[in-house]
């Protein structure tokens, strides 16, 4: 990959990286400084340890969300802290089995369509927020979501690995060149940022469980025929 594409996949991560690890404490009543000082942290560490062969960033998990607000409410934030805690141990423990065992286990334990599903709700859970913040400003938000689903769905190859840019920048400068100063401003308003995290996150969590689903019946199909394929053998012979 040359240096051009890697600067715009950095720029939309930074963007899509910003408001998750943002949004989640927001939701959460944690401290957003801890959370990126803390992702941080943890992202340099994870580099220094994998010798910088993956290109990712350690954020705030989703997946959270609802577990920290009903543990805080029902028995107080320092419940839910050490809950945090134990989950990461919990992931140094696989983390030592994957170094051991291989991550052969894991993938059968967790195929797509698992994996697809789960995050499909975690992005359904988020619905509501979603639905609140952009209440402030639906032509913005739907745009966002609008422009952001279509890409991934129309374009191909690297383009279509770029839907958050591609929304961002379009709702940035359509605005400026056709000289709409008021819409302009809107898009530095909260509003924007909000709306694009929390309306993305539910078509993302969408099109990656409808890509999952759609490979559990490619392997369903697949296993079909194989269980066809001695029958058909004898009566070929």
């Amino acid at each position: 990959m040359n240096t051009g594409r890697k600067v715009l996949l950095s720029m939309q991560h930074t963007i899509a990286m910003f408001g998750a690890t943002v949004l989640v404490p927001y939701l959460t009543g944690l401290n957003p400084s801890t959370s990126l000082l803390t992702a941080g942290l943890g992202t340099l560490l994870f580099h220094l340890i994998t010798g910088g062969t993956v290109p990712i960033f350690l954020g705030s998990s989703f997946a959270f969300i609802g577990v920290i607000q009903i543990v805080s409410k029902e028995f107080g934030m320092q419940y839910a802290l050490g809950g945090i805690v134990a989950a990461g141990l919990v992931y140094v423990a696989v983390a030592i089995v994957v170094r051991f065992l291989g991550h052969g286990f894991f993938q059968a334990l967790f195929p797509p369509v698992v994996t697809g599903s789960v995050i499909m709700v975690i992005g359904l859970t988020l619905s509501p927020v979603a639905i609140d913040m952009a209440s402030s400003n639906w032509p913005i938000a739907l745009a966002v979501f609008f422009i952001a689903a279509m890409s991934s769905l129309a374009f191909r190859g690297f383009l279509q690995m770029l839907p958050i840019l591609i929304a961002v920048t379009t709702l940035k400068i359509g605005p400026v060149a056709a000289g709409r100063r008021r819409m302009n401003q809107a898009l530095h308003s909260r509003v924007l940022k909000d709306s694009m995290v929390t309306l993305y996150s539910s078509a993302s969590s969408f099109l990656i469980a409808r890509r999952a689903t759609a490979s559990w019946f490619n392997l369903s199909k697949w296993s079909a025929t194989l269980k066809a394929a001695p029958s058909q053998l004898a009566a070929a012979g």
